[in-house]
């Protein structure tokens, strides 16, 4: 799965935008966050991967995209801990974790270390 990071300008109707490019692209996860050049990154999955980089690239938006892991979760006290604690023993960097719904995560670990992550978390793999 893929998530993209959009690196927008911090003001009114910039979200709008990327949704807009996005109208016929199901969005299902999506988190905000304060970039350190003061502009906003929307990350995101969708979907579909290449309708996405399309939409972005059509309408000339400042995007990245990386491979993430979707895990799932069983939905009881601790399980988070479970996986960080699996990756970190292991020397795996976590850069993204966020909820895609209650029991499933989106985790971006440091590309040169997908694989390792991958086999850690294979059961657990959407």
């Amino acid at each position: 799965m893929r998530q993209f990071n959009i690196l927008l300008e911090n003001k009114p109707g910039e979200l709008a935008r990327v949704t807009a490019a996005l109208t016929h692209t199901n969005i299902r996860s999506i988190s905000t966050e304060k970039h350190k050049s003061g502009r906003t990154i929307v990350k995101l999955i969708t979907h579909d991967a290449n309708s996405t980089k399309s939409a972005l690239t059509k309408e000339s938006f400042e995007f990245s995209e990386s491979e993430i892991l979707v895990v799932s979760l069983i939905d009881r006290p601790g399980e988070l801990h479970k996986v960080a604690k699996r990756l970190g023993d292991e020397g795996v960097n976590i850069i993204d974790i966020y909820l895609v719904d209650r029991a499933t995560l989106a985790v971006n670990v440091s590309p040169n270390q997908l694989d390792i992550a991958k086999e850690l978390l294979a059961e657990n793999l959407v």
